[in-house]
């Protein structure tokens, strides 16, 4: 099968999505973005702020945790920025926080 027609059979393939499916695929890109952002977001405490082992092993635990709350479904994004803007002032905008 030469590429033309491979293409076109793959783009008439129908793709079944179940929930379990979706959650599966959202839950794997949310481990790929925490692996990806926690070693930017601990390098920054630790230069900016000075943390150490201690302080840095105790935010990722924490992160983890809240990440567990967000799959569960108790927290979501749209609460934690509330609680934040709330609490601490913060708004978050697209792309930024001020």
């Amino acid at each position: 099968m030469n590429k033309k027609k491979m293409k076109r059979a793959i783009q008439k393939t129908e793709v079944k999505l179940t929930n379990e499916k979706i959650y599966k695929i959202k839950e794997e890109a949310t481990t790929q973005a925490l692996a990806m952002i926690l070693p930017l977001a601990m390098l920054a405490l630790r230069d900016a702020e000075g943390f150490g082992k201690k302080r840095l092993l105790r935010f990722h635990d924490k992160i983890l945790e809240i990440n567990d709350d967000i799959n569960d479904g108790r927290l979501n994004i749209k609460d934690i920025e509330d609680v934040i803007g709330e609490e601490v002032g913060i708004k978050f905008t697209d792309g930024g926080a001020e």
